[in-house]
């Protein structure tokens, strides 16, 4: 079973009108459905399909390589787009109407459910008890006993001076 595409078509298209170019004597006129076409029309039809297929062709192509340059060009300049959508929210903030002149929205912090909150808390619950850590309030609790040591002094001498020599300096005559 053949593919049916547009290149294949066209060929089809076009072996049907050499088929009855090559035998027009013997078919001078066909009865298709109710009317009888003479064998040039019947032609010209196929050419005329031919001719629109080949053009919508050139158009397809002209259309892809349009929205591929435009797409390209759009992926060039998002950058530049994403930082002016940022300074002006950061600009205008405070003034939704102005944004909303922009067809920006302000930044809003979603709320976070109860289900995340209570996640949340497991979470650093967890960490804790992991990490041993402890909260201000256990730690100001803690309080050390240090019994048995025995600080000795160290009793040191007068502290001594050690001087080097400088050499003297030569007069230049």
């Amino acid at each position: 079973m053949t593919t049916l595409n547009q290149t294949s078509l066209r060929a089809a298209d076009q072996k049907l009108i050499d088929g009855l170019v090559k035998h027009a004597g013997d078919i001078p006129s066909l009865v298709l459905g109710t009317q009888t076409l003479q064998n040039a029309d019947i032609v010209s039809r196929i050419e005329q399909l031919i001719t629109l297929a080949k053009a919508s062709a050139a158009a397809r192509v002209a259309f892809q390589e349009s929205a591929a340059a435009s797409k390209a060009a759009r992926r060039a300049q998002r950058p530049v787009l994403n930082d002016l959508r940022q300074t002006l929210r950061a600009r205008f903030s405070s003034s939704p109407t102005i944004l909303a002149d922009f067809g920006l929205s302000a930044h809003v912090r979603a709320k976070p459910t109860a289900k995340t909150l209570v996640a949340s808390a497991e979470k650093a619950k967890a960490t804790r008890v992991a990490r041993g850590t402890k909260g201000s309030k256990v730690l100001s609790e803690v309080q050390g006993d240090v019994t048995g040591v025995v600080v000795t002094p160290v009793k040191a001498g007068p502290p001594v001076i050690e001087s080097t020599p400088v050499p003297a300096a030569t007069p230049k005559a």
